[in-house]
């Protein structure tokens, strides 16, 4: 994670958040008030699933997450996140989750940037199971093509070896045309 891609995502969250004044200045100066109170409803809960991101207990985990959805999202891919817990008992480093993390994204948005794939969007969810955390990154793969989920089996095993020395692990499978890349985080 370098400087240069952190104040980009920091430049990026400050423009939508006039952007988002904008609009809601614009609801209210046209006196379109259900409409204005329906957009900062979106907004909230836009922000509030931001929110679970920054505060997982792992900032390097957290900062990969929002890291990967700003690339995600400079390149036409949406990035879905369903986040149900904060981490607070990972038996990993912070650097060694946001690693593997950042590597796992970084490989969904290569599947989805096929010519080929027309819904372009990860669904990302982080949970916690019995004696770990889980985070199951869902998406098409169906544009990857064999020498494409080659270079993401590749990578996942790399991933993996980093995992494995804390007693974690990575997985990548396809079904029909959803790949599904599984990181695996131990407790304390």
């Amino acid at each position: 994670m370098d400087a240069g891609a952190v104040i980009g995502l920091l430049r990026t969250l400050k423009h939508d958040f006039f952007n988002h004044l904008q609009v809601i200045s614009g609801y209210l100066q046209l006196n379109k008030t259900s409409e204005g109170k329906e957009y900062i409803r979106r907004v909230v809960d836009e922000y509030g699933e931001f929110s679970k991101i920054t505060r997982l207990s792992l900032p390097e985990a957290a900062l990969a997450l929002l890291l990967s959805r700003h690339e995600a999202v400079q390149k036409g891919i949406e990035m879905v996140f369903e986040v149900q817990t904060d981490l607070a008992g990972a038996g990993l480093p912070g650097e060694k989750a946001g690693f593997c993390l950042e590597a796992a994204l970084a490989e969904a948005v290569f599947a989805l940037l096929s010519p080929q794939v027309k819904q372009r969007q990860a669904k990302v969810c982080l949970k916690e199971e019995q004696g770990g955390y889980a985070c199951l990154v869902d998406f098409f793969a169906g544009g990857a093509g064999r020498e494409g989920e080659q270079r993401i089996k590749e990578r996942i095993g790399e991933v993996n070896g980093c995992l494995a020395h804390h007693g974690g692990r990575a997985e990548f499978r396809v079904t029909g045309e959803r790949g599904q890349i599984l990181l695996y985080f131990p407790k304390r």
